[in-house]
């Protein structure tokens, strides 16, 4: 968290804690972070007055991304699942205020 804490000017942090408790669950079958430690993280964002800029596309954006682009990492069978558990959990996993936009 040294990290967050000495930041000097405007920073994007790309996936910081929420992926860790919203997709985890749903690609790894368990959660990545201990809920103490995510309770350590989710003050400092607030602190430094961040917020969450969640960026996303439709299911069927992100399958024919997936197949196009060969993606193993995570199977497009969990597009759905994953989408639904940002838009569910998106407000209440965190205090940092969020923002939705969809792409492409």
């Amino acid at each position: 968290m040294d990290f967050l804490s000495n930041l000097k000017k405007p920073t994007t942090v790309d996936r910081f804690h929420l992926r860790k408790v919203i997709h985890a669950p749903v690609t790894k079958g368990r959660l990545i972070v201990s809920a103490e430690r995510f309770g350590n993280l989710n003050p400092l964002p607030i602190d430094l007055g961040s917020v969450v800029i969640y960026c996303f596309a439709r299911a069927k954006t992100l399958e024919d991304y997936f197949v196009n682009e060969n993606e193993r990492k995570t199977s497009f069978l969990l597009i759905p699942k994953i989408l639904s558990e940002y838009e569910c959990n998106m407000g209440s996993v965190s205090k940092v205020p969020a923002y939705c936009h969809e792409t492409g």
